[in-house]
């Protein structure tokens, strides 16, 4: 799947910057890399959430 993302100039700089510090061949593979690694925390939190919510209610604490 292909997607072409906008960025305003400050965040290229900053994409592109990050990119060269890190050793990346491209700002697109960094930017993938970073949405990567947010993405799979993003769902491990809510997965997390649903744990504890599902703890507390066995618990009596939520309805």
């Amino acid at each position: 799947m292909e997607l072409t993302l906008d960025v305003d100039d400050d965040t290229g700089a900053v994409l592109e910057r990050r990119a060269d510090e890190h050793g990346f061949d491209s700002i697109e593979e960094y930017a993938e890399t970073v949405l990567s690694l947010v993405m799979n925390e993003l769902e491990n939190d809510t997965k997390r959430n649903e744990e504890v919510e599902s703890r507390l209610e066995d618990l009596g604490y939520l309805s």
